[in-house]
């Protein structure tokens, strides 16, 4: 960390981390960490933002698997399931809570520092990790995808100088087999090489509670990635990563608990069956599923990245980011949670996404750097899900039955932007920063309904002109146009409703900004104060859409955050201590809601929440007080409110005002504790054992705070013992191990109500062996 001195951070090294804090090391001292997420090598505690970070290693110990599992390490972050299998990550509660494929997120996520533009790719990252950096706050001055909520940067592992190699091996509870092996070493004098492959398989977790020996929930993941380095000159670096991964796994199906039918039309039934159906027990593994139907997944992303880096001076460098990515998306999900065809659906879909990144960077007076830079990339969507509910209210509509629809979205999304960034000393003891970022988006969009070809008569062409009519009535007209089977079923405008695909165009600009000051009062001690304005671009949804006004694009949102915090180095250096408090002044934020329909009813649309504010604090520690023990607590609290006015429609399809109301899936507390303790034996061995708990609050999944949408405050406890010498290693853990009952997210599926249980308890033992 700086001091007045400023000699202090002549040496930084890096160490395991977890939560903002550095790791002990055994001789009970804190290790200084290396850190980019400003893209420059600096102390994590020199950067003045709050910063969570944490080694692959620990990411492992504590059975981080993916970026959901990230809520086990990192203060306010959480992760929310979705009827149509798209993850929602949320950060300090700014989240986006929509379902389209190509939904721009408020939390991005990045692969040295390449974006995954959509949550769907961010499958397979954790595969031999490095470390992962996340960044809380706007973050449009640096990286290259508008982000009003944080930032998460996976670095993944590079080549090495040496020979290296390791296997990871673990077999835990529904026989889940997991392993992963490394090789890295040079390949020639100028070239090195590294080859990662990760590999999961197990059983369901999940079983039938009316039916015996059927299960689901099967994992079958297989990861790759290869990375070659080339350094043919002291001034020319040269990285290429060529990575994929298949996802073969079974989706799992949501816990059924009970029936609100939701129809407009009169006429509509449900299956006496269906209205009988038993609602779940209170156990994570106790859902329901039509056993007809194959919820294998077919999955895939392949990628390409080469980051280029040539010293122009010994002070400034040249560095070139270009990457290209293809996601192809073929699942089948259960909706409902009963045999019954309420409600699933088929995904299909892909993303094409490329990208290109220039910048120059360099030093600036002693101690300060600079970064001027400009980006651009493509990104090609295409997203459609065909949805059956024969067995639905949803399935007649004005006296007509049409058992299924198949809408369908194209996207095609340009950006480009240019950025600078500038840190500068004061004084010693004195640090500003200021970061500047314009970005021009463009989206062109495509969409519609269809009939289902081959869909009982009369089918959803039927369903159409069925609305035509009673539409076009309403305006003084008669008569329809037909819809084949395959056609496009959404209703044009007003008044003549004509049924057709949907063309768009939304095009956006804005001025993304920092300004940050760092104050050094005594030696190892940061306050920092900064002031950041980011925006989220707006974009167009995917869903059945009966008229066409549900496709209108969500505009773009824009957050004002303000966070004072400090970073303290404690006690001959065995405590760290990071707190911090902000302020959210929101804008429009984006939000899935409802627009009124003569015919409908409210019907689902994206829509921007005028004003809004989010103000809360953090405070994280990590305490070295004996040799070879950790505590590492932490604890988040945010509070959400809609500022005003808000009106729109509850779950129930009544109009309301939610001004005064928290955010959905934002829960006010969050907290995580891990306790571990290491010791010497006389063998020659270090014996280890761990326990860590995670708190979260309860929180709605929708506006309007009714009890069948809250989701419950839970607790969650792992432990974990193992021995280690040399290149080895072997731990016992069990995660969850009090098997609570708990759930993520709650939505309505047609008629349904459904929960997304967490995994129940597991249990198992890992292996890690290091070639030396």
């Amino acid at each position: 960390m700086r001091n007045p001195g400023w000699g202090g951070a002549a040496t930084l090294a890096f160490a395991v981390l977890v939560g903002q804090e550095a790791v002990a090391q055994r001789a009970g001292a804190i290790e200084e960490v290396v850190v980019t997420a400003q893209k420059v090598s600096q102390s994590i505690n020199d950067v003045g933002m709050s910063i969570t970070a944490s080694s692959g290693e620990r990411l492992a110990e504590l059975g981080v698997e993916d970026t959901a599992d990230l809520v086990k390490i990192v203060p306010g972050f959480n992760f929310t399931p979705t009827l149509y299998g798209t993850p929602v990550y949320s950060i300090r509660g700014v989240g986006f809570l929509e379902t389209t494929l190509s939904a721009g997120p408020t939390v991005s996520v990045y692969a040295d520092e390449v974006p995954m533009p959509f949550t769907a790719m961010t499958r397979g990252t954790t595969l031999d990790i490095e470390r992962v950096e996340i960044m809380k706050g706007p973050q449009g001055t640096l990286y290259g995808q508008n982000s009003t909520g944080g930032a998460i940067n996976y670095i993944a592992g590079k080549p090495t100088e040496q020979f290296e190699a390791s296997v990871d091996a673990s077999y835990g509870r529904f026989d889940e087999r997991e392993i992963e092996a490394v090789i890295s070493g040079p390949l020639a004098e100028t070239l090195a090489g590294r080859l990662a492959v990760g590999y999961t398989k197990s059983d369901g977790w999940q079983e039938s509670y009316t039916r015996e020996n059927d299960a689901l929930g099967a994992e079958d993941l297989l990861n790759a990635r290869a990375t070659l380095e080339w350094d043919p000159s002291e001034r020319l670096r040269a990285r290429l990563t060529l990575s994929g991964w298949r996802d073969q796994s079974e989706s799992v199906a949501p816990q059924f608990f009970g029936i609100i039918p939701r129809s407009a039309d009169s006429t509509a039934t449900l299956p006496p069956g269906f209205v009988n159906y038993p609602p779940a027990p209170r156990n994570a593994r106790d859902v329901d599923w039509n056993p007809e139907h194959d919820y294998s997944r077919d999955n895939r992303m392949y990628a390409g990245a080469l980051r280029v880096e040539y010293d122009l001076t010994p002070d400034v460098t040249l560095t070139s980011l270009t990457s290209y990515q293809d996601f192809d998306r073929d699942q089948l999900l259960e909706g409902d949670g009963t045999s019954f065809e309420n409600y699933f659906s088929i995904q299909g879909g892909f993303i094409k996404s490329w990208y290109q990144e220039l910048r120059l960077s360099g030093s600036v007076a002693e101690q300060g750097n600079w970064i001027v830079g400009a980006n651009y990339s493509e990104d090609n969507t295409f997203d459609t899900f065909h949805q059956f509910y024969a067995d639905s209210t949803s399935a007649t509509v004005l006296g007509v039955f049409g058992p299924d629809s198949a809408p369908e979205t194209h996207q095609d999304i340009t950006t480009w932007a240019v950025f600078g960034n500038v840190e500068y000393p004061l004084r010693d003891d004195l640090i500003v920063q200021v970061g500047l970022r314009y970005t021009d988006s463009d989206r062109d969009f495509k969409g519609c309904s269809r009939d289902v070809a081959g869909a009982p008569n009369p089918g959803w062409g039927g369903q159409s002109e069925a609305i035509q009519t009673l539409l076009r009535s309403l305006a003084g007209l008669s008569g329809f146009t037909p819809v084949p089977d395959g056609g496009c079923g959404t209703m044009g405008p007003p008044p003549t409703y004509i049924p057709g695909m949907v063309y768009d165009n939304l095009q956006e600009d804005n001025v993304s900004w920092r300004v940050n000051v760092n104050w050094y009062p005594v030696p190892e001690t940061m306050l920092y104060a900064n002031v950041s304005q980011g925006y989220k671009a707006g974009s167009f949804p995917t869903l059945a859409i009966a008229l066409s006004n549900q496709f209108e694009p969500v505009t773009q949102e824009k957050l004002l955050a303000y966070e004072t915090g400090v970073k303290s180095t404690l006690f001959d250096g065995t405590l760290q201590l990071n707190g911090a408090v902000f302020y959210y002044d929101y804008e429009d934020k984006q939000i899935l809601g409802d627009v009124p329909d003569p015919v409908f009813g409210p019907l689902p649309a994206l829509v921007n929440v005028p004003k809004s504010r989010v103000y809360g604090g953090e405070l994280a520690a990590q305490w070295a007080p004996v040799d070879g023990l950790r505590i590492t607590p932490s604890i988040s609290y945010q509070n959400s409110k809609i500022k005003g006015e808000f009106v729109d429609f509850d779950f129930l399809g009544r109009e309301a005002d939610f001004g005064g109301e928290p955010f959905p899936a934002a829960p006010e507390l969050q907290a995580d504790l891990d306790v571990s303790y290491t010791w010497n034996l006389p063998t020659g061995w270090s014996a280890f054992v761990g326990a860590h708990a995670n708190y979260q609050d309860e929180t709605y999944a929708s506006f309007g705070e009714f009890d069948i949408l809250k989701q419950d405050s839970y607790t969650l406890v792992d432990l974990r013992a193992g021995l280690e010498r040399d290149e080895w290693k072997v731990t016992l853990w069990g995660r969850n191990v009090t098997d609570e009952y708990y759930w993520t997210n709650v939505s309505f599926a047609a008629d349904s109500m459904v929960r997304f249980t967490g995994m129940p308890a597991t249990y198992g033992v890992s292996v890690n062996y290091r070639f030396q």
